[in-house]
């Protein structure tokens, strides 16, 4: 176990680490644990971490490789017993409980993981068979054969010392794949597109500063880049001796070597598949703004309305749910855009804030999708789990309008679950009510509460016993008459026994 009481173990807890809940990007929660405060009188072991560069060179030269990953590496070391009392936690029910393994994060840990596989691995990272990079760990040789072999030995390696490796995480022979932010491809490192549609679309900085970022980031490409350093020295020497905030006067000279030319290779589109079977299955274009499809749906438009299998199933594509479009719509939100980057980042907003109501009660439900949109993970019973698309506060009052008219007016009932189908939204029902109330054909269709009744006075009778009101009272399975009268407010009460005769002969006036 990770945890245990200290009881169980003998020993008292000296201090307690404060520890919350992250929640994760991809959904779930990471429970985080600071040690900083025993990190201060702490003395980790020193030792000697690997570089990425030193990594990469030795991947570089592979032509197969399994790339793999420890299942919770840290956690497989175990902690010394008089180190224990010092990595205590308060749970919130069980209370406290203190590290009997080591944790991410804790003083030395990455200095202790790197020295154990240094011990387990040490004839593999000698031959050359093997590298490693924290928690990760890849395997390579020039033939399937040789990969086997190695890829052996290493498990062997590994079993000896009871150390696990994720499944999920084990990637064998890959024609291609990421590691480091580089692309290995069969013996051969190569810049991740990404980096370089970045660089290659960067304007010119306008202070110092800026462009040393960008002359640093071109470093780093400058393992695949041929005369790097030529190309650079313009710009190095451009801003040599200037402060960080000071201005840079961009020549035409200057401005031509700040360019960087790369040629991307780039397929739109959603499907890519040959063009006999494109012709005949075209694929669905989902876009508002796809001018094909407008002038389609104008000039084809009849009052012949087309029916398709999803209107039969009761399954037609609600509007106004283009991801591409509401990425934009979100990013234009400044609550959004602050719950975009603590979801990224793992943080939370300080406590002393008390202007991000909306930011919190976001990060409660809200998660990253795989294409950057925010969206609330909703799961049904039996039924598969979908992604709803947050909407701003700002376009929510338009959102409802337009689904309220685009579906014929319904009601607040009926246009809740419509929505809560593909949308998430703060103060969703209030939103809706507020645009039903204000649509005028609803308010000319709905019903008028009916005409108050006009009441009239009469004079008083001049003689007691001549005016009496009466009424039948019915409680607890009891009928009973109740007759009152209307001068001094006498008041008679009786129980009927036989409901077929006359109330009125079940009370007398004495």
């Amino acid at each position: 176990a990770f945890f245990s009481p200290p009881e169980n173990l003998g020993i008292t807890v000296e201090y307690l680490n404060p520890s919350f809940l992250i929640k994760k990007p991809s959904g779930g929660h990471r429970l985080v644990t600071a040690f900083a405060d025993v990190g201060r009188y702490s003395k980790p072991q020193p030792s000697l971490l690997p570089d990425v560069d030193s990594i990469l060179r030795t991947i570089a030269k592979w032509k197969y490789i399994i790339v793999s990953d420890l299942t919770s590496a840290f956690y497989q070391i175990p902690l010394a017993k008089g180190s224990m009392k010092y990595c205590g936690v308060a749970t919130p029910f069980r209370g406290v409980r203190v590290y009997t393994r080591s944790a991410m994060g804790m003083p030395g840990s990455e200095t202790a993981l790197e020295e154990l596989m240094c011990r387990i691995l040490s004839d593999c990272l000698e031959d050359g068979i093997a590298a490693k990079l924290a928690d990760d760990l890849y395997c390579g040789a020039d033939s399937p054969e040789e990969l086997l072999i190695n890829w052996k030995r290493i498990l062997d390696a590994l079993q000896k010392c009871n150390i696990k490796l994720s499944p999920s995480k084990t990637i064998i022979c890959p024609r291609s794949t990421t590691i480091l932010g580089w692309i290995w491809t069969q013996g051969c490192l190569s810049a991740s597109t990404h980096r370089i549609a970045t660089m290659s679309s960067c304007p010119p900085p306008d202070t110092v500063r800026g462009l040393r970022s960008f002359i640093g980031a071109y470093k780093v490409l400058g393992r695949v880049l041929p005369q790097c350093a030529h190309i650079i020295a313009p710009l190095e020497s451009a801003i040599a001796g200037q402060q960080s905030c000071d201005k840079i006067k961009w020549s035409d000279t200057l401005s031509q070597q700040f360019k960087y030319q790369a040629d991307i290779q780039h397929l739109a589109g959603s499907a890519n598949v040959s063009s006999d079977f494109a012709s005949r299955n075209a694929p669905e274009c989902n876009e508002p703004k796809c001018q094909i499809c407008n002038f389609i749906s104008t000039t084809e438009d009849s009052v012949v309305r087309s029916t398709s299998v999803q209107d039969v199933h009761h399954l037609p594509r609600l509007p106004f749910t283009t991801r591409s479009a509401w990425i934009q719509i979100q990013s234009e939100c400044p609550e959004l855009r602050r719950t975009h980057a603590h979801l990224k980042q793992g943080t939370r907003p300080s406590k002393k804030l008390t202007n991000v109501k909306d930011v919190k009660r976001y990060l409660n439900s809200l998660s990253i999708a795989k294409d950057g949109l925010l969206v609330v993970r909703r799961t049904d019973p039996l039924s598969p789990s979908t992604e709803l698309i947050v909407v701003p506060r700002s376009v929510l009052d338009g959102l409802v309008t337009a689904l309220h008219i685009k579906l014929d007016h319904p009601s607040k009932h009926q246009l809740q679950p419509v929505m809560r189908r593909n949308f998430f939204t703060l103060d969703m029902p209030a939103a809706i009510a507020r645009v039903s109330d204000t649509c005028h054909t609803c308010a000319s269709l709905k019903k008028l509460p009916p005409q108050v009744v006009q009441h009239s006075t009469e004079e008083p009778p001049k003689v007691v016993g001549v005016s009496f009101a009466a009424d039948v009272l019915k409680r607890c399975k009891q009928t009973i008459i109740v007759v009152r009268e209307t001068t001094t407010s006498f008041t008679a009460t009786s129980i009927i026994h036989d409901r077929t005769r006359k109330p009125t002969h079940f009370v007398k006036l004495e």
